[in-house]
């Protein structure tokens, strides 16, 4: 395999990684939200290591990304890399029958996934 292809797997490895990482901090959100979990502060919740040989990691690691940067950067690159992962979002709000506002965020017209805003990773 050319070298060329290895760092594009090991990206693909390292984000994919991350964006399992960005689940579980979402979906205890969620559960701390709705009362099911005990709240814990993001660094409970320790992101996976970083290879050595990924792009994605090497922009983590010159920006000297901590935690809740890193989870910003993965929430503007869930929409595109991983739109499921964003679905949650969506839960309705049956006292209004509409969404929650306090996740932030916004449908998309020509992408029909959840597109995260700045008070989406304030939640």
């Amino acid at each position: 395999m050319s070298e060329a292809l290895v760092h594009i797997e090991q990206n693909a490895l390292a984000l994919q990684a991350d964006m399992s990482w960005l689940a579980q901090v979402i979906e205890h959100r969620f559960k701390t939200y709705f009362g099911e979990a005990a709240d814990l502060p993001v660094t409970e919740l320790p992101p996976p290591p970083l290879p050595a040989d990924a792009i994605y990691a090497d922009v983590v690691r010159h920006f000297q990304m901590g935690t809740q940067e890193r989870l910003v950067l993965l929430l503007a690159l869930a929409p595109h890399v991983c739109p499921q992962l964003l679905d949650m979002f969506f839960t309705k709000n049956e006292t209004y029958g509409r969404g929650f506002s306090e996740f932030g965020g916004i449908k998309g017209h020509q992408h029909s996934g959840f597109l995260p805003t700045g008070e989406t990773a304030a939640f």
